[in-house]
């Protein structure tokens, strides 16, 4: 589930805003992808940012400011992003925007939000060359995945060779694909996880039956 990161990326970019009672909602615009190769990561995403939205207007807005996202779908596609984030910038008045799903997306929109000097927050990218690129108006949430799967591989395949024994071993890269090129020396090999409902987090219960709600 993807909605920890993005509700903590729209948390930063509302509190960008202090307006007394009675002023417009503070518009969020942000690109998605409903349709297309991320869609399984980018519907999560979405809904993630319209519970935010919900909660935050439930729980009395931001300064008396109501919170109001502009979300349209990227299909996937760099430039259709591109094209998006300049529309959301220049037609559709938002006053803020907040990243897309992904290292590649926002990649891609990076460079269009500097170029209008406006503040982007990603909740989901972690590449790191997208951070040596000299943005001022980036913000990450995610830590940077520093090393590429194929390091961790022959880190794994060295230890081995030395014999060297560890009981766990912790990497970013604890998917598949690590599992299918090490078979059993990639046993008690541990990795990041964005989202578990079933640690005892304070309030998950509520959290995860909003969502399930928020979601049908």
């Amino acid at each position: 589930m993807r909605a920890v990161g993005a509700i903590a990326g729209v948390a930063a970019a509302v509190t960008l805003f202090a307006c007394g009672p009675g002023e417009p909602p503070i518009r969020i615009g942000a690109t998605l992808s409903e349709t297309g190769a991320y869609s399984t990561q980018g519907i999560p995403t979405r809904n993630g940012y319209r519970l935010c939205e919900a909660h935050v207007n439930e729980e009395g807005a931001v300064l008396g400011r109501r919170v109001e996202f502009i979300i349209h779908d990227d299909a996937s596609s760099s430039q259709e992003a591109i094209r998006l984030y300049e529309q959301l910038l220049t037609e559709d008045g938002v006053d803020a925007v907040i990243g897309p799903y992904g290292s590649t997306l926002i990649a891609a929109v990076a460079p269009v939000t500097e170029a209008h000097g406006q503040v982007l927050i990603s909740p989901l990218a972690a590449t790191t060359s997208i951070w040596e690129q000299g943005y001022r108006y980036l913000f990450m949430v995610l830590a940077m995945a520093a090393s590429a799967l194929d390091d961790f591989i022959t880190m794994v395949r060295q230890m081995e060779a030395e014999r060297v024994a560890l009981e766990m071993f912790g990497t970013s890269g604890a998917v598949d694909e690590f599992r299918d090129a090490l078979g059993a020396a990639a046993d008690f090999t541990y990795g990041l996880s964005a989202w578990e409902p079933s640690l005892p987090h304070p309030d998950i219960d509520a959290f995860v039956e909003a969502y399930q709600t928020a979601s049908v």
